[in-house]
């Protein structure tokens, strides 16, 4: 069999000078932007409640100025993009909005299916119980449970988020508030790169570049989330880089933040 050539750098660059070629990666980096505008604002918006708890209802108001600033740049990122047509044509604006949701995970587990669904499911149940059984025993008897005085008063402080601020109000609204800023910050860029990804697979990317780009970025991403939690124990940070990689791993298949969200959410509510 001849051997499969392989796509240069050189060709690569010659293959985007095409006028087709760099339509479609203007439009690529135009849905890119309006993603991250709408990250931006989810993650801030949804992290009101937790900010109030942390760190009091003037802090929680500010971020909810901030979320509304980034709201009203996404708007106008939608209305009129810098690489597209401008337009007030509702139906177009959320059409775009859609792509928009989509780049960052806001969308059911794809592709729809019920069988796939079913699939989801189950590994999400099986992750959440692997995490809070053998993995953690593991950890547990691998790292050990020894923590310093700061870290037991960084655990005592982060116990009294649940009952300060006015979120503290509504059961459950702190703890789901905390989890999707999480998700939407830690898991939304990996499912934007894999997106893309599949996008130019299907437009002259080697693969093996996007198999690169996604596979550091999910390594990079789960190492980082989980080392945040080195302040409350070495034992707690290990567990939280295995958790990122495994939630990383589920917003990789699925292209959606619901997977991840719910064994998030259900890992912290068993833990509380």
């Amino acid at each position: 069999m001849p051997e499969k050539s392989r796509t240069t750098f050189g060709e690569l660059v010659h293959t985007y000078a095409t006028p087709h070629r760099f339509a479609v990666f203007t439009i690529g980096l135009q849905r890119a932007l309006s993603g991250f505008c709408l990250g931006a604002f989810l993650i801030y918006m949804t992290g009101v409640p937790v900010v109030s708890a942390q760190e009091g209802n003037i802090a929680s108001f500010v971020v909810l100025v901030v979320a509304f600033v980034f709201g009203a740049v996404l708007l106008l990122s939608l209305m009129r993009p810098i690489f597209g047509v401008a337009t007030k044509n509702t139906r177009i604006v959320l059409a775009r909005a859609r792509c928009a949701a989509r780049s960052i995970g806001c969308v059911l587990p794809q592709p729809p299916t019920v069988a796939n669904l079913v699939a989801v499911t189950i590994a999400t149940l099986a992750i959440t119980a692997l995490l809070q059984g053998p993995i953690l025993d593991l950890v547990v008897e691998t790292v050990g449970t020894h923590q310093s005085p700061e870290q037991l008063a960084a655990d005592a402080e982060r116990s009294t988020w649940w009952t300060a601020g006015w979120a503290s109000h509504i059961p459950g609204l702190t703890l789901i508030s905390g989890v999707v800023t999480e998700e939407i910050r830690w898991r939304g860029p990996l499912i934007a790169a894999v997106v893309l990804a599949r996008r130019y697979f299907r437009n002259g990317w080697p693969k093996w570049a996007a198999l690169m780009m996604v596979t550091g970025l999910w390594i990079l991403l789960g190492y980082n989330f989980g080392i945040g939690h080195d302040t409350f124990s070495a034992a707690n940070a290990t567990h939280m880089v295995i958790s990122g990689l495994l939630w990383g791993g589920l917003a990789i298949w699925t292209r959606s933040l619901i997977p991840s969200i719910a064994s998030h959410a259900a890992y912290n509510a068993l833990v509380v």
